[in-house]
């Protein structure tokens, strides 16, 4: 693999990790095989793409894909998407790597291929990171996460999502990030396919370098002793992983060399993590078993131990390494991460005393110190809005959540209230039906009670008026008997000539009459009786409780008797507890009556206006205080009434 990954320390190891992740991009494909990202393998697409996926020797791969294309056996978003995959693995220009595949995603033919979508933009997340363009990864780590979840990639979906957590990292928020990578990792150990198990170990090793830039070494420590443990248990029980490529179902040992390449960086991981914490044993002891490891040779597990080096101070094997990179990796790269890891060689061989070497490193790193500094304010620029992206998709996707609990929220409350109005509803239509059964009944009652209270009345008047009459005839009867004592007395004094006994008789007669006025005085009780029947007779007659302006006075005057004495007599022979009350009274009966009257039209503040009451509150509060109802329910409740009212 021919990558330019500079190594001054763990931040750069994203480049190494994710130059793995397209390694095994390639070799696994969109399905677990060694195929192209398309089921049928019999296509010119595939052919051309395993033979660039899997040959050293690329100079031939430009024109074997010119002539596919010129020859319309391939579409134009695949022949840019081929030519990006040569660029990456011949020239490691990853900016280069971005253009074409923008311009695949450009091609008619890939607006309608979703699983080619998702391979450009898989390549296009590991350029990014290997570019060091932070923005440019988490838009299009964002991208591929979205589509290998519309293509029932879990493996992708959650890796993704892991690099997306690294991008948010490197922005400043540590700890969503963090979060982000827990959840993909949690998400990827619920399967146990080979696709997943792959993502899962890219997964962590992006943690490790997550964790690293946040100085966070113990973590690192027992995230890889995790991960060596979970290695170790797969290769001594392949048979557990589902769904391995073809080519490791019949080669094992290929298989177990894949899982022993992990462990090897994980050891690289571990030894440097505990240079870090001042662990030297336990540093040199995970070195050691690196050193032990077949896959500890290749180029990519060497530039991984170089940190872990440095840290232990290994400087002369540091610098091997490094001479072996140059060698075999060629010139430079404009990245911050060259520019540091010349910098570190540079004080790798001030370490052992090689001034030439410590110049020539020094020399290489000012020039391009030089060439930096006009990238800087571009990567300012892009750092800024890479900030505001991901906040404005973190806000969108906020306000998206917030909206839907909302709307949640607003349909139980709706249902809620739906709920309640129905069953207010259908409670108050019951206590309707009761109240107008109750008032039917009370209604019968009253109409029962009236009809006794006429009949009581016209017996009443019928006895009055026997009394009267009675009273008069004995009347009369007394006085004829007194003319005729009178005439017969006076015919015998007078024949007798006594002018002194007529005198006396006269005297007598008058005494008697004086007698019977006494009698008949104010303060005998069966006067005052008398006193209120009168007073009662007379307001009935009269209708005098229909006045609104109806006074005490007004009975003082009539009846020439005095405030208190009327007062008095009112209170102890009406039954009700003074003259208002006595007279609002006979205003209730008067406008129940007019109520019960089926003729009757008038609106219920006429009638009260109508019944004497000064005001139709007051009317009504009374009329439900004796009644049990409003008059309005009265109506309803009446048989033949119904009112709008």
């Amino acid at each position: 693999m021919i990558n330019r990954l500079k190594i001054m320390d763990l931040r750069m190891l994203p480049l190494a990790v994710l130059s793995m992740v397209m390694v095994l991009l390639a070799a696994c494909g969109g399905n677990g095989r060694r195929t192209s990202p398309y089921v049928d393998v019999n296509t010119d697409f595939n052919h051309i793409y395993e033979t660039i996926v899997t040959s050293a020797d690329l100079s031939h791969a430009k024109g074997m894909i010119k002539k596919a294309y010129d020859e319309e056996r391939i579409g134009e978003g695949q022949k840019k998407y081929l030519e990006a995959i040569v660029v990456y693995r011949a020239e490691a220009r990853f900016d280069s790597v971005m253009e074409i595949c923008q311009q695949a995603l450009d091609a008619s033919d890939t607006k309608n291929d979703k699983t080619l979508t998702y391979c450009i933009y898989a390549l296009m997340t590991n350029s990014a990171v290997a570019s060091e363009n932070n923005a440019a990864m988490l838009q299009y780590a964002s991208a591929t996460e979205t589509l290998a979840q519309e293509l029932g990639r879990k493996d992708k979906e959650f890796e993704m999502k892991a690099t997306v957590g690294y991008g948010m990292v490197l922005l400043g928020n540590s700890e969503e990030g963090l979060k982000m990578i827990d959840q993909a990792l949690a998400d990827l150990m619920k399967y146990d396919s080979w696709n997943c198990l792959n993502s899962y170990l890219i997964a962590s090793k992006i943690k490790v370098v997550a964790l690293h830039i946040l100085n966070r070494p113990a973590d690192v420590v027992d995230l890889c002793e995790k991960v060596i443990a979970l290695l170790d248990k797969c290769i001594a029980h392949p048979e557990g992983i589902k769904d391995k490529p073809l080519a490791w179902e019949k080669d094992k040992e290929s298989f177990a060399v894949m899982l022993k390449l992990y462990r090897t960086q994980m050891l690289a991981f571990l030894s440097n993590a505990h240079a870090e914490m001042g662990n030297r044993d336990l540093a040199m002891q995970s070195l050691q078993e690196f050193d032990q490891s077949e896959q500890s040779k290749s180029l990519d597990s060497q530039r991984m131990i170089v940190p872990a080096l440095g840290e232990l101070k290994l400087f002369d094997r540091m610098l091997a390494v490094y001479a072996k990179i140059d060698k075999e990796d060629g010139g430079d790269t404009i990245t911050e991460s060259y520019r540091d890891e010349l910098k570190l060689k540079a004080s790798a061989a001030s370490a052992k005393g090689n001034r030439e070497l410590e110049r020539h490193y020094l020399r290489r790193a000012l020039n391009l110190e030089d060439t930096l500094h006009e990238a800087q304010n571009m990567a300012l620029m892009a750092h800024t809005l890479s900030v505001y992206k991901v906040h404005d998709e973190q806000m969108k996707a906020q306000d998206a959540k917030a909206a839907a609990k909302l709307m949640l929220v607003a349909l139980v409350a709706l249902a809620a209230i739906v709920i309640f109005v129905v069953v207010y509803m259908f409670r108050l239509y019951k206590q309707k039906q009761v109240v107008a059964l109750k008032n039917k009944a009370l209604v019968s009652s009253i109409e029962k009670a009236l009809e006794y209270k006429d009949r009581y009345e016209m017996a009443e008047r019928a006895l009055e008026d026997a009394e009267n009459r009675a009273c008069e005839a004995e009347r009369n009867s007394e006085m004829m008997r007194v003319a005729i004592q009178r005439t017969a007395k006076g015919k015998e004094i007078a024949l007798r000539g006594d002018n002194a006994g007529l005198d006396e008789e006269l005297s007598a007669v008058a005494a008697k009459e004086a007698e019977n006025a006494n009698d008949a005085s104010p303060d005998n009780s069966e006067d005052a009786s008398s006193l209120f029947e009168q007073i009662d007779r007379t307001i009935r007659d009269e209708r005098l409780y229909l006045n609104p302006d109806f006074q005490r006075q007004t009975l003082v005057d009539m009846f020439h008797s005095d405030r208190n004495r009327v007062g008095r007599v009112i209170k102890d022979f009406s039954g009700f507890s003074n003259l208002s009350a006595y007279i609002n009274n006979y205003r209730l009966e008067y406008a129940y009556r007019m109520l019960r009257d089926l003729d009757n039209k008038q609106t219920i503040d006429s009638i009260a206006k109508a019944s004497g009451f000064s005001t139709v509150r007051t009317f009504q509060r009374l009329f439900k205080d004796r009644y049990g109802m409003t008059p309005a329910e009265f109506r309803e409740s009446y048989p033949g009434l119904r009112t709008n009212e």
